[in-house]
């Protein structure tokens, strides 16, 4: 039984978390923005240049996603994947490069997103 339940808690636990790999492999400060498929919106992450973060949908707690409106969406229980990862320049929020379709446990760099400019 106790093998049972460590099982069904770990299988639940990787339903509820979604995660990504976020490299900046260049040598600016950048903010990177990741979207849900249904429209919702994490909390902005800045990274060094030549860093690398781990990100999960659970870092942030649920009440904190946004809808397209920006009005919080308290009832979010998870986003939808795919994700859209955005890259911008931290300094001016310059936009820099932009990754669709990412699913859960991909690793995402800057640049590699410079050529998956494609919906």
């Amino acid at each position: 039984m106790k093998r049972f339940l460590l099982f069904l808690s770990l299988f639940v636990s990787t339903l509820h978390a979604g995660s990504l790999t976020l490299i900046n492999d260049t040598k600016y400060e950048m903010e990177v923005v990741i979207e849900g498929n249904d429209g919702s919106v994490f909390p902005v992450i800045t990274i060094p240049g030549g860093q690398t973060e781990r990100w999960d949908d659970n870092s942030f707690g649920h009440s904190r996603f946004l809808n397209k409106e920006g009005q919080e969406n308290r009832n979010k229980n998870l986003t939808v994947t795919p994700y859209t990862v955005i890259w911008r320049l931290a300094k001016d929020q310059e936009f820099y490069s932009r990754c669709f379709a990412v699913r859960t446990g991909a690793t995402v760099t800057a640049n590699l997103c410079k050529q998956n400019t494609e919906k």
